[in-house]
């Protein structure tokens, strides 16, 4: 991380999303089981990553998968 973050609040967010993305995504992935939503409702797939739960680089707040997630 640089020593001051970025003075943009969207552009210091992202910053830390992509800092901690494998960590983010694991922890949304469990929370979204202990909630109960099926391992095939959760997540979406990212092309050239596979299946992910986090996706960093969503600026816009989140989205759906037509096909349910998995």
């Amino acid at each position: 991380m640089p020593e001051k973050p970025p003075p943009d609040p969207a552009d210091h967010a992202e910053d830390f999303a992509r800092r901690c993305a494998q960590e983010l995504d694991y922890l949304t992935g469990d929370r979204m089981a202990e909630l109960g939503i099926p391992t095939e409702k959760t997540g979406s797939r990212v092309p050239g990553q596979g299946h992910a739960c986090f996706i960093p680089d969503e600026r816009s707040g989140g989205g759906n998968d037509p096909a349910g997630g998995g």
